[in-house]
């Protein structure tokens, strides 16, 4: 019985032990991430009371992601060179000064046709957690960066259409690229 008691004891350890160093990999739970980022938009002294988020379906998301991964995947040496500013560039491509800016990776085509909506697009890198606790602090983190999206139609604006900033649809998509997981973000603020 002893033996038995001993037996459990440090299988029961194993299992905890695996328990916290069992991470969710490169990718991360949209829902759990978008309730952050709607959390931080209503707390945000910069937004207090102006834009409720409301969550998409992340097929924007996930167009942008696979166009970002196509592009990496044509552009390996630079990406590995450049890391960080790599996906930058190519989403300030898009974001450009004009409608005819030079867009890399075709971000703009997500955008329909005459639409007067703003899209605004951003990324971050997912580093792998291998802790519950520390993946609470990642997932804020990741919605910050998340938060500070780059318009990608320059030519609408709040002035000339009338954008309605109280409410956002937010799609979110993570996966991998190369060996590094990514998490893709499309806030789309309606024209009035």
């Amino acid at each position: 019985m002893k033996l038995f008691k001993k037996l459990m004891a440090v299988a029961l350890a194993g299992a905890l032990a695996l328990t916290v160093l069992t991470g969710c990999g490169s990718v991360v739970n949209e829902k759990e991430l978008f309730n952050i980022m709607q959390d931080m938009a209503a707390s945000n002294s910069e937004y207090e009371g102006e834009t409720t988020l409301e969550q998409g379906d992340g097929s924007l998301a996930r167009r942008v992601f696979y166009k970002l991964s196509d592009f990496a995947k044509d552009h390996t040496s630079e990406m590995e060179e450049r890391k960080d500013e790599f996906f930058d560039d190519v989403i300030d491509s898009a974001k450009g000064d004009h409608e005819n800016a030079y867009d890399y990776a075709g971000l703009r085509s997500i955008i329909p046709e005459g639409s007067k909506d703003a899209y605004l697009v951003s990324y971050a890198e997912v580093p792998e957690v291998k802790n519950g606790l520390l993946n609470d602090v990642n997932n804020m983190m990741l919605a910050e960066k998340l938060m500070k999206a780059k318009q990608i139609n320059p030519n609408v604006s709040h002035e000339t259409d009338g954008l309605n900033f109280d409410k956002a649809t937010v799609h979110l998509y993570s996966g991998k690229i190369g060996e590094k997981g990514y998490v893709v973000c499309v806030i789309v603020y309606a024209a009035k």
